[in-house]
């Protein structure tokens, strides 16, 4: 499901269940922010467990360029942050 379709079944739901509510918009707006951390912290949890079984697989670490590579593939990170942590490798 895609996370417009879940924003947009969840207000439905909520609106309709809780008419009484006269904070409809800030409870709504409270629980999109911890389904949006809880997303993201999912998907950098699914990096670091391919990264980790990327490194069992080759019995090696993973090199901290690939590293950072697969987490910008899964979390979707902006470009800057990417070259940002690239740059680190060797400091």
């Amino acid at each position: 499901m895609k996370h417009k379709d879940v924003r947009e079944q969840f207000t439905d739901w909520y609106e309709s269940a809780h008419p009484e509510d006269k904070h409809q918009d800030c409870a709504i707006q409270l629980a999109f922010e911890a389904y949006d951390a809880a997303l993201k912290a999912s998907d950098e949890r699914l990096a670091g467990d391919l990264i980790s079984n990327l490194s069992l697989v080759r019995g090696r670490p993973v090199e901290w360029s690939e590293a950072i590579e697969i987490t910008a593939i899964i979390t979707g990170m902006p470009d800057d942050e990417k070259q940002r942590l690239l740059a680190m490798d060797g400091i």
